[in-house]
């Protein structure tokens, strides 16, 4: 129902592995990306040690077989914990929060001349 042409989306864990050891991801049955793709564009990783998500630091395979588009890259772990990968940047529920309050904050005095209906 929600899925467009153009819109891809991941977000995933993986744990269970020792640092240093390597895993080859691929990420199938994606929307057709090949130009964000095409610019360099890296899915983000991120574990609890980090203080900010980062793209990944290999290289990213973009192909199409047949109809379906896929994402290709590896990844080495730094340590054990476990560790996130997403499409984009994750914005949490608390960071949107923050982000509405400041607007509201913002435009306190529109709201004060708003029209009622």
């Amino acid at each position: 129902d929600y899925e467009r042409g153009t819109r891809s989306w991941f977000h995933f864990g993986v744990s269970g592995h020792s640092s240093g050891d390597w895993v080859a991801l691929n990420i199938m049955n994606i929307n057709k990306q090949g130009k964000l793709f095409g610019q360099d564009y890296r899915p983000w990783f991120w574990c609890a040690s980090m203080p900010e998500w980062q793209p990944v630091n290999t290289k990213v395979i973009y192909k199409r077989e047949n109809e379906d588009f896929q994402l290709r890259f590896s990844f080495k772990f730094e340590s054990a914990e476990e560790v996130f990968f997403a499409f984009a940047i994750p914005f949490s529920y608390r960071e949107n929060q923050a982000l509405l309050d400041h607007i509201t904050f913002m435009h306190r005095d529109l709201q004060a001349r708003a029209p009622e209906h």
